[in-house]
Parts: structure tokens; sequence; C-alpha cells
């Protein structure tokens, strides 16, 4: 009887046991979906600009990297993130001229957006020189025109200085 016992003592200890060991899994499922679910409003919050035209007006190349990496992370389980990581991918290719694909290194991303800044900055650069020297030439242009009709001026005058001669 006492071996029986122990035994009836050992099984519902054991089941206490299997009990608070679910409990605690049950627990430990909630707190990591409470947690899951944090971490994608908190990224979801900072992908929403990426949605606003005035955000591109002044994003600078890391913080469309930081945003195609958050939206790349969680493309996965998340379709919000996947229409963020549509909108950056479409707005890098037209405003910077760079083509990033699904698979894209977000480093390349902010490497590509960059040397399209810098060609965008150098060719501006180039145009406004070229303005300066327009500029330039039109003054020259100017000046070699007022020579020339003054030096025409000055021939007519000694042309009629020289017939008013002749007729005196």
């Amino acid at each position: 009887t006492a071996a029986a016992r122990m035994g009836e003592q050992l099984a519902r200890m054991r089941e206490q046991q299997a009990r608070e060991a679910q409990a605690r899994s049950e627990q430990a499922a909630r707190e990591q979906a409470a947690r899951m679910t944090a971490e994608r409003d908190a990224a979801r919050s900072s992908l929403a600009p990426v949605h606003r035209p005035e955000w591109w007006d002044t994003a600078q190349a890391g913080d469309v990297t930081k945003a195609y990496t958050t939206a790349k992370a969680w493309s996965e389980v998340d379709p919000e993130a996947v229409r963020a990581e549509q909108r950056i991918v479409e707005e890098v290719r037209n405003r910077y001229g760079v083509a990033v694909t699904r698979d894209g290194e977000p480093a390349n991303v902010a490497e590509a957006i960059d040397r399209a800044e810098r060609a965008r900055a150098q060719a501006a650069d180039e145009r406004s020189g070229a303005r300066g020297d327009r500029a330039e030439a039109v003054g020259l242009m100017a000046a070699a025109d007022a020579t020339d009709r003054a030096a025409d001026a000055d021939q007519r005058t000694r042309e009629a200085a020289a017939t008013n001669l002749d007729v005196d």
C-alpha cells in the first residue's frame, strides 16, 4: 500500500510538473507573440514615412538604406513591409536611376544612391560652369560688337572727312 501511495504521489507530482511546464511554455509563447507584435508595430511606424513624398525630398542615403533593410527584414511576415519595400525600390529607381532587386544588398543601395547623388552634383557643377562660360562668351561677343561698331563709326567719320576735303 505504501508503495502504491508513493507511486500515486510521484504520478501526481509529474502531472503537476507537466502542467507547470506547459503553463510556463504558454506564458513564454504569449510573451514572444507580444514582443513580435511590438517589433512589427515599431517597424511599421518606421516605414510609414516612405509613402510620403516629402520624406523622399530630404532622405539621405543612410535613411533610405535603413528603411530598405527594415522593409526587407519584415517583408516575409508583414504585407505593410512588402508595400514599403516596393515603394522604396520604385522611388530609388525613379529618383536615383538605381535598380534595386529583391535580393539586393542594402549596402549596395546606399553606395548606388551616393554615386547617383555625386553624379548629379557633378553634372550641376558642370552646368553651372557652362553657364558661366556662356555668360563670359556673351560678354566678350558684346564687347567685340561694340569695338566693331566703334571702328566702323571711326572709319565712316574718316571717309566723310576725306570726302569733305575732296569737295573743298
